[in-house]
């Protein structure tokens, strides 16, 4: 919001609590859909074995350089993610009972920030935004902006830089779509089976098409990898921004590397978007489910929200 960046201007205190509130859905997000499920508790759980498994794909079916992900990092990310995102609810639920303006603070900064349209035409109005917004954001800051310095001081450090992060992410993710597009060109011929595979969410589903393939212990790893790239997909759907946009552009990236269509065709049928519009949105999609895949990462995701589309 043009008002607030201002404002950050004239008053930097504030920046961390801004953060807090502005990334708030995409985090709510990671956590609510188990992106780096169990990262912060176990020494082996399921996420990292996913993530292995995702780096030794690279390496041995891509011929990719196997470089993994840095684990200690990604668990602080996924620990002080949850620490944010339960203080922002804390102090934002603490507003309403200020004896001044509390109400108003708490209905302003909970529907832009927390439940975005879930009031309907109750919703805060624009009189209320520009006279008392940043006067709740001000109010937050005083009880809670050192905290929340504390927390993105932990979590946006990182001894890569940013372009680093991204371009590998970036970079790795592209090269398992591909594989993934390659891997159902294998059982293209066969139309119902291909379809089938391609809609199977877990293990049990795969197992009562055992009988198609001649080995399925030698099948299983690789249908079991789709299967993690296609609930990847999915959850992609739900991202605060654009997700059923990304969700969109994601699937039609299988059927553009399977040549069941054509780039002119979708963007003129489908998406309804120019070419460097589409590329541009392409490359946020591939971010987004970069996210689900290798884990969330703030400073990641606040480059992401404050670049101009």
């Amino acid at each position: 919001m043009k008002l607030l960046n201002a404002e950050i201007q004239r008053d930097p205190s504030i920046r961390s609590t801004a953060l807090a509130l502005s990334t708030y859905l995409t985090q709510k997000w990671a956590l609510e859909h188990n992106i780096t499920t169990g990262l912060s508790d176990k020494e082996c759980p399921e996420g990292i074995a996913e993530m292995i498994d995702l780096n030794r794909i690279l390496s041995e079916i891509l011929d990719e350089k196997d470089v993994l992900m840095n684990l200690k990092y990604r668990r602080l990310q996924f620990a002080n993610t949850r620490k944010i995102t339960d203080l922002v609810e804390k102090a934002v639920n603490h507003l309403q009972y200020i004896p001044e303006n509390g109400y108003r603070y708490h209905h302003i900064i909970s529907g832009l920030h927390i439940y975005p349209g879930k009031y309907g035409e109750n919703g805060p109005s624009f009189y209320e935004v520009k006279t008392h917004y940043i006067a709740a954001v001000k109010m937050l800051s005083i009880q809670y902006g050192e905290r929340f310095d504390y927390l993105f001081s932990r979590i946006l450090y990182s001894r890569r830089s940013l372009d680093e992060e991204t371009e590998e992410l970036f970079h790795n993710t592209e090269a398992l779509m591909k594989c993934y597009c390659t891997i159902l060109w294998r059982y293209g011929e066969d139309g119902t089976l291909f379809k089938a595979i391609r809609n199977c969410r877990t293990t049990e589903e795969l197992l009562e098409f055992g009988h198609r393939f001649a080995d399925l212990d030698c099948e299983r790893s690789i249908l079991e990898y789709m299967i993690l790239i296609r609930n990847a997909i999915e959850q992609v759907k739900y991202f605060p921004k654009n997700g059923e946009l990304y969700y969109e552009l994601l699937n039609i990236q299988t059927e553009l590397i399977l040549n069941q269509i054509t780039l002119d065709t979708v963007l003129k049928k489908r998406l309804h978007l120019s070419r460097a519009s589409y590329f541009k949105q392409r490359r946020k999609a591939y971010d987004v489910l970069s996210i689900v895949l290798w884990g969330y990462s703030t400073r990641t995701m606040i480059s992401y929200l404050t670049t101009k589309d």
